[in-house]
């Protein structure tokens, strides 16, 4: 039996909304549907906002509630 690795697309978009006192919002991606984003998802120290029209590469996980960014990287 071979394992595959569990690899994950790394998608590059815009933070189209982001509210910072509840610390949520979205990315937009070209030709598809916007992504819902935590500020807790951002990769490093230190974020507490993301400003709208910000370049973040991220992946995507599937949740109860639909599909939400992961591993958000600010470019």
């Amino acid at each position: 039996m071979q394992i595959k690795p569990n690899i994950q697309t790394v998608f590059v978009g815009t933070v189209s909304w982001f509210d910072a006192e509840k610390g949520v919002g979205f990315i937009q991606r070209r030709s598809a549907p916007d992504i819902y984003a935590r500020i807790r998802e951002v990769v490093g120290a230190g974020f507490t906002t993301l400003a709208i029209g910000q370049k973040v590469e991220f992946t995507i996980s599937r949740t109860a509630y639909g599909l939400e960014a992961r591993n958000i990287v600010p470019c």
